[in-house]
């Protein structure tokens, strides 16, 4: 019963991580009507683009098979300016075929989610190895609660740390 419980936290964890990693950076009417069924078309339009915002890391593609990667300055009707090595850049609405806006990485929440969960794993697995019977041949007493926690909580952390988050989030696709 308590495997099923804690398959069933971790799962609802996991999914939420998941969830939460892919959501659209700009909802329009649309998105609330279809229910944010289509990430693809979500954030797809150029008012999207214009609603996420200054300073975030843009990849752009241009028609012309060119891209750019920088830091978005600013975003008008006609051109988008984004600031690289190479100075800033402004490149026109009519030219951009696709941009891409680099999503905030969430590997400190991912870490302590692992953290938790392996802790309560390592929990679980202690209070099973801390059961004493009398045929058993080795019994630990109460040091399987004190070395699983920590150290499946560290392994859960580092798992969590290590889940991929953030990536780039098309922002505007030429239709």
């Amino acid at each position: 019963m308590r495997k099923g419980l804690i398959a069933v936290v971790f799962s609802m964890m996991l999914w939420g991580a998941n969830s939460a990693a892919q959501a659209p950076l700009a909802v329009n009417s649309s998105d609330v009507a279809t229910g944010g069924v289509s990430r693809a078309a979500a954030g797809a339009g150029w008012d999207s683009l214009k609603q996420t915002g200054l300073y975030h890391e843009a990849k752009v593609l241009l028609t012309d098979g060119k891209s750019h990667r920088g830091e978005v300055v600013s975003v008008s009707d006609e051109a988008l300016v984004i600031h690289s090595g190479k100075g800033d850049q402004t490149l026109a609405r009519t030219s951009i075929e696709r941009v891409s806006i680099r999503r905030q990485s969430h590997r400190g929440r991912n870490a302590l989610i692992g953290a938790g969960v392996g802790a309560g794993v390592g929990l679980g697995l202690g209070v099973a190895v801390d059961q004493c019977s009398p045929s058993a041949m080795i019994c630990t007493g109460n040091k399987g609660k004190g070395v699983f926690t920590p150290l499946v909580g560290l392994i859960g952390a580092g798992v969590g740390a290590l889940m991929p988050t953030g990536g780039w989030q098309v922002a505007y696709r030429m239709r």
